[in-house]
């Protein structure tokens, strides 16, 4: 990320300098996965068991920045019900290239797309269940501003 960031000149994360990282790190988060099950299940585990109560075979769910879908894989297998429709999305194209893989992989069915969780595509009030793992803290100092952004908090249904 400095690197990144010296590149373009800016002083914090900006979209750029994230996406620049995000590429170069794309599949560390698979082979993390991969080298470490029994954490993967714990994380995952745990996050389903919060999720669990609100999540109805009608529903549906995002992840917002779900990066190459290692959580978002664990937390769908791991859920109760299964929700009708499963979204994530991610800043980078190359991690979501990686989590199309790591949802076949673990045949889990997902729509991955890109997006910029600043700017979300996705019609107000079309999500019933969003969350995030671990996607906030690369926007270093903007944490507020996701959290107070109108595209992140119109997804959720009214």
């Amino acid at each position: 990320m400095a690197y990144a960031r010296q590149a373009a000149g800016v002083l914090g994360n900006s979209p750029v300098t994230t996406l620049i990282a995000y590429d170069l790190q794309a599949g560390t988060y698979v082979a993390g996965a991969r080298a470490n099950p029994e954490g993967r299940v714990r994380w995952c585990g745990q996050l389903s068991e919060i999720l669990d109560p609100y999540i109805t075979e009608q529903s549906s769910i995002l992840e917002v920045g779900c990066g190459e879908a290692t959580t978002l894989a664990g937390v769908l297998k791991y859920l109760n019900n299964a929700p009708k429709h499963a979204l994530g999305f991610d800043i980078s194209w190359s991690r979501c290239a990686e989590g199309l893989g790591w949802l076949s992989e673990n045949e889990v069915s997902a729509k991955i797309f890109v997006a910029d969780l600043f700017d979300i595509p996705l019609e107000d009030a079309s999500v019933d269940v969003v969350y995030t793992s671990h996607s906030l803290e690369p926007n270093g100092g903007r944490e507020e501003e996701a959290w107070a952004s109108p595209d992140f908090v119109d997804t959720f249904r009214a």
